[in-house]
């Protein structure tokens, strides 16, 4: 029955439209300097530096190196061509690249629009616009592109432990984010919003009549 779910079209578009009006409604907030919303990112900051001061930081450091736009490009471009030239699977090689670096333009373009500035904080290294998050965006799209051909896929054994052990890798990537004070909470709530919608409307355009019909296994 999951499987079923999710290799249904109405899905994914469920997937693309609602998380997408709700990212769109957000980077609004963020854009106007909404008073709540401005509230409630320093309310959790105040959280996170009260009890995750500096705990651990070389090992959420490490984490957060696995989100990074160098990891992440290298691992879907190692895939991509993999997919490519060894699977002759040029649907999913095609998907990774589309899903990444378009997510990522979306990312840096949507950073300097709303412009909101990062936490100040000792812990914090960043230099670029705060929202949304690019670690979460980022790991968030691989890890859904990638959980998409795994449950698509009848052939791969333990693939609900790997879509699992996907889930813990983006949720630990993003909590870090918040722990190193690199991120407002808000950066991060978008940064997942944002990945789903993009990663739901690659799905969306991968399974068209149109774009199977050029890009056959």
């Amino acid at each position: 029955m999951f499987q079923e779910i999710f290799q249904n079209r109405n899905t994914y578009k469920t997937l693309a439209t609602v998380p997408g009006v709700l990212f769109v409604l957000l980077s609004v907030l963020i854009y106007v300097k909404s008073e709540t919303a401005l509230l409630f990112n320093e309310s959790v900051l105040a959280y996170t530096q009260e009890f995750f001061p500096s705990q651990f930081p070389d090992f959420w450091r490490l984490v957060t190196t696995f989100g990074s736009f160098a990891v992440v490009s290298f691992a879907t471009i190692v895939t991509a061509v993999y997919q490519w030239y060894v699977k002759k699977n040029h649907r999913e090689a095609t998907a990774y690249l589309v899903a990444m670096f378009g997510g990522l333009i979306l990312v840096y373009a949507i950073k300097v629009g709303t412009g909101l500035p990062r936490p100040t904080s000792l812990l914090s290294i960043e230099e670029t616009m705060s929202f949304p998050s690019g670690h979460t965006a980022l790991t968030g799209i691989y890890a859904f592109i990638s959980g998409y051909f795994i449950i698509k896929d009848k052939s791969k054994r333990h693939k609900y432990i790997v879509l699992l052990l996907s889930f813990i890798a983006v949720f630990l990537i993003s909590f870090s984010r918040l722990v190193l004070h690199e991120h407002w909470v808000l950066d991060v709530v978008g940064g997942i919003l944002l990945s789903v919608s993009w990663s739901s409307i690659i799905v969306l355009g991968l399974t068209s009549k149109k774009v199977t019909k050029y890009l056959r296994v």
